[in-house]
């Protein structure tokens, strides 16, 4: 296995919060297991979609970013004006 290929920090975050939603879960539903393991699903499913909305967040942000990034024209002039080279289509007239 590729270590270097997991994403550690979604892993850890998915971690972190399969521990709390479990944790609070087994607070509010105390003697039930079903109660205990349903609210722990809900609790859970409430923040992986915080999570991966949070992300997609981050992402549109940089799109957007990247979009405006490469829309801009261009910068550079050429310092001899508008003149613009004789295409190779062009025949040259050479003086007699």
């Amino acid at each position: 296995m590729d270590w270097s290929a997991v994403n550690w920090i979604n892993l850890s975050v998915l971690t972190a919060s399969a521990f709390l939603s479990a944790l609070i879960g087994s607070f509010i539903g105390r003697r039930s297991y079903a109660l205990t393991a349903f609210l722990s699903a809900i609790i859970f499913a409430a923040i992986y979609i915080g999570w991966f909305a949070y992300l997609e967040h981050q992402l549109d942000e940089v799109d957007r970013s990247l979009e405006g990034v490469q829309q801009s024209p261009p910068a550079a002039s050429s310092p001899a004006g508008d003149h613009t080279p004789p295409s190779s289509t062009e025949t040259k007239e050479e003086p007699q």
